[in-house]
C-alpha cells in the first residue's frame, strides 16, 4: 500500500492511497476532552478541507476506522455530529469500521440521525456518500473498492 499520511495528532490520523483512491481515516484510542472538541475539530477540519477539498473527493472512497475510539458522551457526540457531515461529504463510499456489536449499533443509530436532521435553511447540505458499517476490514475495503 503507497499511503501518503496527511494528518497526525493524538486523535486522528489520515493517510491517502493515490494508487486505489482511498483516504483512510483512523481513530486513535485518545479520549476526546469535550471542552476542547469543537476547537480541535476546527483546526482539524480546516486542514483537512484544503487537503482534501469537497469537489475533489468524487472519485476517491473513505475508509473510516473507529476500531480504537473510546465511546462518546453525548456532549462529545453532539459536537462531533455537527462536523460529520462536512467530512464525509463529497467521497464516492464511505465505510465505518467498528470493533464491536455495541459500536455498530451506535454507527447505524447515528446515520439514521443524520438523514432524519433538516438541513439548516442558510446552508445546503453538503453531498453524502452511500456508507455501509462493517466489522471486518476485508468486507469494508471489497465494498470502498468494488465497482459501483
Amino acid at each position: 500500500m503507497a499511503y501518503v499520511e496527511l494528518i497526525r495528532n493524538p486523535f486522528v490520523i489520515l493517510h491517502k492511497d493515490p494508487v486505489r483512491k482511498l483516504v483512510r481515516f483512523r481513530r486513535t484510542d485518545q479520549r476526546l476532552v469535550s471542552d476542547q472538541l469543537a476547537t480541535m475539530l476546527e483546526e482539524m477540519m480546516t486542514t483537512y478541507e484544503q487537503l482534501l477539498p469537497i469537489p475533489e473527493r468524487a472519485t476517491w472512497v473513505l475508509l473510516q476506522d473507529m476500531r480504537d475510539a473510546p465511546i462518546l458522551n453525548q456532549s462529545a457526540e453532539a459536537t462531533l455530529l455537527r462536523y460529520l457531515p462536512r467530512m464525509v461529504a463529497g467521497f464516492r463510499k464511505r465505510a465505518l469500521l467498528l470493533r464491536t456489536a455495541i459500536g455498530l449499533m451506535q454507527a447505524r443509530r447515528t446515520l439514521q440521525t443524520l438523514k432524519s436532521q433538516p438541513p439548516r435553511p442558510a446552508e445546503p447540505p453538503p453531498p453524502q456518500p452511500d456508507t455501509g458499517v462493517f466489522d471486518d476490514e476485508a468486507l469494508a475495503l471489497s465494498y470502498l473498492l468494488a465497482a459501483d
